[in-house]
């Protein structure tokens, strides 16, 4: 029977890029980490030049191993570079801690960390790329998007007090994600489809897209900023199973005040 070590071992394993190999140990602000290796933060590490922390290049990862990346600098705390890359933390605690933006790349996994964003004036998207796959991540304070993304994959996400939630530009879909604060909890291009969704407290729109399917969802008590917002806000007729709403719109420019009659307070 397999050990529990050796359980770990094999779940970080699966995050990592196919074809992750040598690590490089970074101990200097700077670090490139080479195609396909594997970069691990040997320890609590705070930088300030106007650059990335770290790069990483074509399906390199960064394993933050429990500890803190300080970024002070309105460049990205991680510039990947390449077709996709890994940002994750085979022990637990690991945090990245930015001015405005944590990563920034084309196909982008990040998982079992923290990122929180320390400036409350500087917009900037907390993680940007092209598509993006988020697991086991905790987001505060941010100024912009949380995640700006074509496509966006979320799976037992939490975020706090950001601008934007999630920025889909194409879709979203998502499994046990919690949203508490901001304006915007998910705006999505297309469509949004979530299971276990809980959205509290954004000031504009809990939900606004064009389509939503929501599946044992609570999204109650948004739109509080002024007239015009909702709990939900779509397009066409949104799918609600077993979900709590407050309140819904038909989604036009500019807001009108027709519902779609799916919330309690339609």
């Amino acid at each position: 029977m397999p050990t529990l070590g050796r359980l770990l071992v094999i779940g970080v394993l699966t995050l990592l890029p196919r074809g992750a190999g040598a690590t490089v140990s970074i101990t200097t602000c700077g670090t490139a980490v080479p195609e396909q290796e594997i970069g691990v933060l040997a320890a609590d590490l705070a930088c300030s030049a106007n650059a990335p922390s770290v790069t990483l290049a074509n399906r390199a990862t960064l394993d933050l191993a429990g500890y803190t990346l300080t970024h002070d600098s309105y460049q990205p705390a991680v510039q990947c570079e390449g077709a996709r890359c890994a940002v994750l933390s085979s022990v637990a605690g690991g945090t990245i801690v930015t001015l405005a933006t944590a990563i920034i790349g084309n196909r982008v996994g990040v998982s079992d960390c923290a990122i929180d964003v320390t400036s409350t004036t500087t917009a900037g998207d907390v993680v940007n790329a092209f598509r993006i796959t988020a697991t086991n991540v905790q987001v505060s304070n941010a100024t912009s998007a949380a995640f700006l993304g074509l496509k966006i994959r979320a799976t037992n996400v939490d975020l706090v007090d950001c601008w934007v939630g999630f920025f889909a530009l194409s879709q979203l879909r998502g499994d046990v994600v919690t949203v508490t604060g901001g304006a915007y909890g998910i705006n999505a291009a297309k469509r949004a489809r979530v299971s276990g969704l809980a959205i509290h407290g954004a000031g504009y729109y809990g939900v606004r897209a064009r389509s939503v399917r929501l599946i044992d969802a609570d999204v109650t008590g948004n739109g509080t900023f002024g007239p015009g917002g909702a709990d939900l806000a779509t397009e066409r007729r949104p799918i609600l199973v077993n979900t709590a709403c407050g309140t819904s719109q038909v989604l036009t420019d500019p807001p009108g005040t027709v519902t779609w009659g799916v919330c309690q307070n339609d």
